[in-house]
């Protein structure tokens, strides 16, 4: 039984606290960015007349962005998602005490880094740059 206890690494109530305070300040930031861009919700549905092509809400909107090119890149979203889910058991790292952005695991931060700004490029351009049909506005 002691063996177990060997291996654990006690941590810090600080570090939680700091992901209290980091995960409020971003469900607050969300909930401001929400009212600052509402959803472009249009009419409710009528299924004799088609519509031109409706936006989806801001948080999705990058994913009709990168659908909108192929509809092949649906299994690049469900690969990326698997991806993203197995993300923290590729690389193990045995540290003496928890802390943000640990060097040894700087690829993956890296990684999540670059995934976080392509999304966050595909819905600045479907939510600002596309207009009638989709088409592309500049």
């Amino acid at each position: 039984m002691n063996k177990k206890r060997e291996n654990k690494l006690a941590s810090s109530t600080y570090l939680f606290s700091l992901i209290k305070i980091s995960s409020l300040i971003y469900i607050v930031f969300l909930f401001f960015i929400s009212l600052i861009f509402p959803a472009p919700l249009g009419a409710p549905g009528n299924y004799y007349v088609v519509k031109d092509t409706i936006k989806a809400a801001w948080f999705l909107i990058w994913i009709q962005e990168l659908i909108s090119h192929s509809l092949n890149f649906v299994y690049l979203l469900i690969l990326g998602s698997i991806f993203l889910f197995c993300l923290p058991f590729i690389k193990r790292v045995q540290v003496e005490y928890a802390k943000w952005f640990n060097r040894e695991l700087k690829i993956i931060h890296l990684i999540f880094a670059s995934i976080i700004l392509i999304i966050f490029i595909l819905t600045i351009i479907g939510m600002f740059f596309r207009g009638e049909n989709w088409q592309l506005k500049i």
